[in-house]
């Protein structure tokens, strides 16, 4: 009886065991997946080239959206967002296909071209940061964020709810005052009346724009034209400006825009990281300032 027993004991451990080995191996396959994010291969299609490990995409990546005169904490942080932004979309979807609309991307032959003489000087510099980045992502209580970004602001950030239509605790509008300083932060349009009416599908003659809402970013939320109403999301879209806080003016035939900020607004100012960088701040201090609440970490 006791060696029937001895026996199931044995048989018993053997399983459990072997089970907890199998439960490890899968823990351990997962972390090793997850622990060399760079090493992602990037399906390219939509940009005509072939796929490549993540780090690869992130040199093309950051040197089409930031100057590459930016400072290396600056340009170290927008490594680390364009990451965590591929990161977050390839985790929700693993057919995840980046696009220009999503991430700007440029060739090593279109980089040859844009920086002339400077080639070798400026990718060894994008090297440099994404190699002293590698692996690191932004996290929002352990979970990888979505991590919006854009040019630079108009003083503030905005709200993800006022853009994109989704609420997240670390994409909050916070003050980015470095950006209002900026060269090129205001910029001028104009457009004759006929096409300013033919883009809304006006056909009246006189034209009055009026209840214009702004928020606490000074962003338009609304703005009407005669009885026709739009967000500034959309109005900007219609025009193609550079961002939702813009002043708009009707004069004899003309119609003038002044602009101020570019892009969505968004998440991170690469501008005004760049003004951080500037004052001391290393890309750590300046992603956790514009991602409120959030850690950087190790995938």
């Amino acid at each position: 009886m006791k060696k029937y027993i001895l026996v199931i004991i044995m048989l018993i451990t053997l399983y459990f065991g072997y089970s907890n080995k199998k439960e490890n191996e899968v823990v351990i396959n997962q972390e090793e997946k997850m622990s060399n994010v760079d090493s992602l291969m990037v399906n390219m299609s939509s940009f005509n080239e072939k796929d490549m490990p993540l780090s690869e995409f992130l040199e093309g990546v950051v040197s089409c959206e930031m100057p590459a005169l930016f400072m290396e904490e600056a340009l170290k942080s927008g490594v680390v967002a364009a990451r965590t932004f591929y990161l977050y979309n390839y985790t929700n979807n693993e057919n995840y296909i980046p696009t220009s609309g999503g991430q700007c991307y440029m060739t090593k032959e279109e980089l040859k071209t844009k920086w002339g003489n400077k080639y070798e000087e400026y990718l060894s510099k994008i090297k440099k940061v994404v190699k002293e980045t590698k692996n690191e992502v932004i996290v929002y209580n352990d979970e990888v964020i979505e991590a919006f970004y854009f040019s630079m602001s108009n003083g503030y950030t905005e709200d993800a709810s006022n853009v994109f239509n989704i609420s997240k605790p670390y994409l909050v509008s916070v003050s980015s005052s470095y950006d209002k300083d900026i060269n090129n932060n205001f910029k001028e349009y104009s457009v004759d009346l006929s096409r300013f009416k033919s883009v809304l599908g006006l056909e009246e003659e006189s034209i009055v724009i009026n209840n214009i809402i702004r928020n606490q970013s000074n962003r338009i939320l609304k703005i009407c034209v005669n009885l026709k109403c739009y967000t500034g999301v959309e109005f900007r879209k219609l025009f193609g400006l550079r961002s939702t806080d813009f002043d708009v003016n009707i004069e004899n035939d003309m119609v003038s825009f002044v602009t101020r900020g570019y892009g969505h607004g968004v998440g991170m100012s690469q501008y005004g990281a760049n003004e951080m960088a500037k004052l001391g701040y290393n890309y750590k201090e300046i992603l956790k300032y514009y991602y409120k609440g959030t850690e950087i970490m190790y995938k």
